[in-house]
């Protein structure tokens, strides 16, 4: 039996995380929800994920401050990032996160799996 993949999901608006979750258990992922970036660091103390999905923009520590989270962390860097924010980034913002890919909001959740599968 293929075990379900893990998406620590991060996303500080309730309708976008509820939908968000839904579909993804829909299709067939686990989804551990975090509503902001301390709750995702206090998260991955617990239990590593597949793929991180992030909004950037947040209250507390927003995306940018838990990718540098991340990165401080060995057991934490081999999790792919998948970073799905409506703040449109520049090349150098884009290089600065090392993430495995970029989405602009608002983006179909087709969209969202496919990057998803595409790391995990």
């Amino acid at each position: 039996m293929k075990t379900k993949k893990e998406i620590l999901l991060v996303e500080d608006t309730k309708d976008v995380l509820i939908n968000l979750s839904e579909y993804l258990v829909m299709e067939g992922y686990h989804v551990v929800p975090a509503r902001n970036g301390l709750e995702a660091v206090a998260r991955l103390n617990i239990h590593l994920p597949d793929i991180i999905l992030t909004d950037l923009l947040m209250p507390e520590l927003d995306g940018f401050g838990l990718i540098e989270e991340i990165k401080k962390d060995p057991r934490w860097q081999r999790i792919p990032v998948v970073v799905f924010s409506a703040r449109p980034l520049n090349a150098a913002e884009i290089q600065r996160l090392g993430v495995k890919r970029v989405l602009l909001k608002p983006c179909k959740p087709e969209v969202i799996v496919d990057a998803i599968t595409a790391f995990c």
